[in-house]
């Protein structure tokens, strides 16, 4: 395959849509294309709106590999390629671009949201999500919070997302920090009622922490600590307050 920015996009799209729809014909020229993708279309150095396109079409067609993989039981090297996948968008998240940062962003929580692919996140990686709900660009608070709701309201991820999710209600955006309260509210109702159907699960239950709105806490508390504005909030840390 050769790198042609302008023609790349449209390939990349099909791709991404054969490997979806017909994992067992595509599975291949797996490898190969997703060393391309790893190898090329994301190193590219270039920034132009072809080049970016193309780097945010190669993202979404890493995950599709990875999906259509766990969905399809295709098992060649998975975890290896899981962890490449998973290592890169959090690498992604640090790129000038905001269009790179946000697809990075919500591809890693559509990730996190298949059941199927095991993705494990640690205490810094996690920290670096909620760092994005903050970026500076608004476009990227307002995709990464909406593709958390959009998770979350459909229970594919657990509570400990959206205290994710929480840190948006202070956003300097008034509209943004309004609907963030508004997805807040609409999501404890979702997981309410969830509970409310299944009364077996109580506090102490092994995957409580997953549909509790209490359990939220816990990880906000962990968020706000390492908040790069912690220390310059003390002693009062009225800000926090209001999040707690």
């Amino acid at each position: 395959m050769k790198y042609n920015a302008q023609k790349l996009p449209t390939k990349l799209s099909a791709m991404t849509q054969v490997a979806l729809l017909e994992p067992k014909l595509f599975d291949a020229k797996s490898t190969e294309i997703a060393d391309f993708v790893f190898e090329t279309v994301l190193a590219a150095d270039n920034d132009s709106e072809d080049d970016v396109q193309c780097k945010i079409l190669g993202i979404k067609l890493l995950v599709a590999i990875l999906q259509s993989m766990s969905e399809s039981g295709i098992s060649t090297d998975s975890e290896t390629y899981t962890q490449k996948v998973h290592d890169l968008l959090f690498e992604k998240l640090e790129d000038e671009n905001d269009d790179v940062r946000a697809a990075s962003a919500t591809s890693i929580l559509k990730m996190s949201s298949i059941a199927k692919i095991k993705v494990e996140l640690s205490t810094s990686q996690f920290a670096s999500i909620g760092n994005v709900v903050r970026d500076s660009s608004l476009e990227v608070r307002k995709k990464v919070t909406k593709s958390l709701y959009r998770y979350l309201s459909h229970v594919k991820l657990s509570m400990r997302f959206a205290a994710v999710l929480l840190l948006g209600v202070a956003d300097k955006d008034v509209e943004q920090a309004q609907n963030v309260k508004k997805y807040i509210a609409s999501i404890i109702v979702v997981f309410r009622s969830l509970l409310a159907k299944t009364p077996d699960m109580t506090l102490d239950s092994d995957s409580a922490y997953e549909l509790y709105p209490e359990y939220m806490l816990p990880h906000l508390i962990f968020l706000l600590a390492v908040h790069p504005n912690f220390n310059e909030e003390g002693p009062t840390y009225l800000a926090f307050q209001k999040y707690v």
